[in-house]
C-alpha cells in the first residue's frame, strides 16, 4: 500500500510537473530517474508472474502445506531476477538481526531471524527485509470468498454491521 500510495504521489507530484514545464517550454530543474511501479508490481501482479499477495493467497487457498521456508522459497524462484527483490543471504539476516538487538537462528535466547524464512525488497526508500513467520498458517484462516459473498447478503441485524463497510 505505501508503495503504492508512493507511486501515486511520484506521479502526481513529479511526471505532472515535468510535463506542465515541457508544455510550457522551461526547462526543468529535475529529472525523474525511477519508477517504483516494479515493486508495486512485484506485490500486487495478479499473473505473469503473479505478486507476492496472489500467491501468498493461493498457498492459503489451495492449503497447500508450505510452511514459511517453502513459502520463501517460492518466492525466491519466481522473483529471483525481479529488479526490486532480492533473496535473503544468511549475511544479509545477521546484519538486520544485529541492528534490531536480535540473535541468529538456532541460537539461545532472544529472537532469531532465520535466512531461509526471509525475503528483501526495494523499495522506492530503500531495502527492507521480510519476515513470513505465520504468513501462510494465518492467511489459511482468511474468509473465503463465496463465504463472504453470503454473509456480505446477509439480511440479520448483527452480521450485516460486520460487513456495513465492505465493497465487494
Amino acid at each position: 500500500t505505501n508503495e503504492t500510495i508512493q507511486h501515486l504521489f511520484n506521479t502526481i507530484m513529479f511526471d505532472r510537473e515535468l510535463t506542465a514545464y515541457r508544455e510550457e517550454g522551461i526547462e526543468a530543474a529535475f529529472e525523474i530517474t525511477e519508477s517504483n511501479l516494479a515493486c508495486v508490481r512485484l506485490f500486487t501482479s495478479p499473473s505473469s508472474p503473479p505478486g507476492i499477495v496472489r500467491l501468498l493467497s493461493e498457498s492459503a487457498t489451495m492449503n497447500s502445506g508450505l510452511d514459511d521456508a517453502a513459502f520463501v522459497q517460492v518466492l525466491n524462484n519466481t522473483f529471483a531476477n525481479h529488479p526490486s527483490y532480492r533473496v535473503c543471504d544468511p549475511q544479509a539476516a545477521q546484519r538486520t538481526a544485529r541492528a534490531k538487538g536480535m540473535t541468529r537462528a538456532g541460537a539461545r535466547g532472544g529472537t532469531s531471524l532465520d535466512y531461509r524464512k526471509c525475503f528483501q525488497v526495494r523499495h522506492y526508500a530503500g531495502i527492507v527485509m521480510y519476515t513470513v513467520k505465520g504468513w501462510v498458517a494465518k492467511s489459511i484462516d482468511a474468509l473465503l470468498p463465496h463465504l463472504a459473498e453470503v454473509l456480505v447478503s446477509s439480511t440479520k441485524t448483527h452480521i450485516e454491521l460486520l460487513f456495513e463497510n465492505e465493497d465487494s
